[in-house]
């Protein structure tokens, strides 16, 4: 557990993952075929605001160089997200297309 999650309150905790979660949910619509990034990013984000008390401070599709924001999937492609519960700002990321080829 990093020290960020420990400082969260039990409640929060118990709710935190939802944030990996929707990564998790983004790497799997990319792997059943989905190329847009905008896309990634809703379905990544719906999951996220079901739960009220997060507060997204941005998820975006990126190259996993630069992080420069991508309109659509590229070899290496990086969900990337941060999101504020309970005071707590938690980011998290995953490679979208493991092996990194998109």
């Amino acid at each position: 557990m990093s020290s960020r999650n420990a400082r969260l309150a039990e409640a929060d905790r118990a709710v935190a993952p939802a944030l990996y979660e929707a990564l998790l949910a983004m790497q799997g619509a990319a792997l059943a075929g989905e190329t847009s990034a905008l896309r990634l990013a809703i379905a990544g984000a719906v999951l996220i605001r079901r739960v009220p008390a997060f507060s997204i401070d941005y998820l975006n599709v990126v190259d996993p160089e630069t992080l420069a924001p991508l309109e659509s999937l590229a070899p290496g492609a990086r969900a990337i997200a941060a999101a504020t519960i309970g005071g707590v700002r938690l980011i998290d990321n995953l490679e979208l297309i493991p092996g990194g080829s998109a």
